[in-house]
């Protein structure tokens, strides 16, 4: 018998600060990205009050956290094995995250704390995990 589980996670509304793009942002005009000269954006970012808001984000998402697929192995296999059940799944963890904001996630913040919530600052990605449990009954 074939089992699956599945969770998506949705969000909708709030911003996030997008000091990735704004630090990096080719102010220069020469189209060279993360070349561009920081001084001026930096100069730039301080004049438009503290961030101004052509770098506040959209920051709603649908994410699919977790998937499994499980299958119940047949008694007659299972014995085989010398056990009373067998179940095989597949595990796939942060598969794929929709949402409009540029960078990687709309989740990832600058840090925990106080003053860092609702930054986003050159985080990396949420890790993906695709894994195989196996549940054996003796």
């Amino acid at each position: 018998m074939a089992v699956g589980y599945g969770l998506l996670d949705w969000r909708q509304g709030g911003k996030v600060a997008n000091l990735t793009n704004a630090y990096f942002d080719p102010v220069t005009g020469d189209g060279k990205g993360f070349f561009a000269d920081t001084a001026k954006s930096a100069a730039r970012i301080k004049r438009n009050s503290t961030l101004g808001t052509s770098y506040l984000e959209d920051a709603g998402f649908v994410k699919l956290r977790e998937v499994q697929l499980g299958w119940e192995v047949p008694s007659r296999f299972a014995n085989r094995v010398r056990a009373q059940s067998l179940n095989i799944a597949f595990v796939a963890r942060n598969l794929h995250t929709w949402t409009d904001f540029p960078n990687y996630d709309p989740e990832n913040a600058a840090n925990a704390g106080n003053g860092g919530q609702g930054y986003d600052m050159g985080a990396l990605p949420t890790l993906r995990s695709i894994g195989l449990n196996v549940t054996i009954v003796p």
